[in-house]
């Protein structure tokens, strides 16, 4: 009996502890996306960087991209604001800009979590039957991965420009062609001929 009650108090406290704000009323909202990297349900879900909820599943639908359905600490859901009639402006617009949903990482170690923006005070809130607008340009980690194939790019230029250098034919002759430019300037240097006059 003690050993019974000693797993069920332990599993409550677990489960109790990875279900922040367990008991606050929430809302429900969704996304789709092409992919998910990775997401799954129980997955944090964060609005400007503050946890307010977690992803309460992942589906694929009948064209293929996966459907992601979290849910939203009510006191929480007024920031997700948006014109579901009107598409978001494009980078680098002035125009105000509402809500947009993107996977993202928890840290280094590879956790993925849903980030979403605050939406601008113009909008109203966003309907929760309508799928938010989902933004797939990536974070953290897809910016290391454009990073990281930029500087492979880079290395592979540097190399190909230095494969010449490797050929010790070449090598030697331009260590030939430095020792005679330094005995030429040396002469011009310390001679006493027409040429130095």
């Amino acid at each position: 009996f003690v050993v019974i009650a000693l797993v069920i108090g332990g599993t409550l406290a677990f489960v109790i502890g990875n279900q922040r704000n367990m008991f606050q009323s929430k809302s429900d909202f969704h996304a789709v996306f092409s992919q998910v990297s990775g997401l799954r349900p129980g997955n944090t879900v964060n609005i400007a960087g503050v946890n307010v909820g977690t992803v309460e599943h992942v589906d694929f639908l009948a064209d293929g991209r996966v459907k992601v359905g979290f849910r939203v600490i009510s006191s929480s859901a007024h920031l997700i604001r948006g014109n579901p009639s009107v598409a978001p402006p494009e980078v680098g617009s002035t125009d105000p800009r509402p809500s947009l949903v993107s996977v993202g990482s928890k840290g280094l170690l590879g956790d993925q979590l849903l980030d979403i923006t605050v939406g601008d005070e113009s909008f109203e809130p966003w309907p929760n039957e309508t799928p938010l607008y989902a933004d797939e340009s990536g974070g953290l980690i897809a910016q290391a991965q454009s990073i990281a194939d930029e500087v492979e790019a880079v290395a592979q230029n540097v190399r190909l420009m230095t494969e010449p250098f490797r050929d010790q034919q070449l090598s030697n002759d331009l260590t030939e062609t430095a020792r005679n430019l330094a005995r030429i300037t040396g002469m011009l240097a310390n001679g006493d001929g027409a040429v130095q006059r």
